[in-house]
């Protein structure tokens, strides 16, 4: 079997459980995938990812998902972050988007993001600076993934650049 006949099966699959989620969550099919993508990363099922860990709204700054294990008796934690997008390809502008988001996050004073008008994504930016501020940034483990149902051989040279700019950015900082 060729690769394409397997990203072929394997984006079919993603469809057919896309729509299987949209219709036992009700929920969008934009939504359900979201919910579908989260629980392949967490290893749970889409019925048990937590609704308070999607931001995915208005000013979301094209941040989807903030899951976060707090390990309270080890002092770390490991953050899920999730940008998901129910297409079949990987926009270069997408890293660049994803970028400016983690930048949310980590970098802009509390006073630029508490005027947000999505308070789901203020909540987990304001747990993710407090876990930062007890534990330190080297015992955060920060996992970031966008995902659509494309076939990532396709990415573009741009996007890996983007890409790598942004891995190399927070690898530096001890995340």
């Amino acid at each position: 079997m060729s690769n394409v006949d397997n990203i072929a099966i394997r984006q079919t699959w993603v469809e057919e459980q896309t729509e299987r989620y949209a219709k036992e969550l009700k929920e969008t099919e934009d939504d359900a995938f979201l919910y579908f993508v989260a629980a392949l990363l967490l290893g749970c099922s889409p019925e048990d990812v937590e609704p308070e860990d999607v931001v995915d709204g208005r000013q979301d700054k094209q941040i989807d998902f903030v899951h976060i294990e707090d390990d309270e008796d080890k002092s770390e934690a490991e953050i899920t972050i999730i940008q998901a997008k129910n297409t079949r390809g990987f926009g270069s502008n997408v890293a660049i988007q994803i970028r400016n988001g983690l930048s949310w996050i980590f970098e802009r004073s509390k006073q630029q993001f508490s005027k947000l008008d999505n308070e789901s994504f203020k909540n987990k930016i304001t747990e993710l600076r407090q876990l930062r501020n007890e534990y330190g940034a080297s015992n955060l483990t920060v996992r970031v993934f966008h995902a659509t149902n494309g076939d990532s051989g396709d990415l573009s040279a741009e996007y890996r650049e983007e890409a790598n700019i942004l891995r190399e950015k927070y690898t530096n900082l001890g995340f």
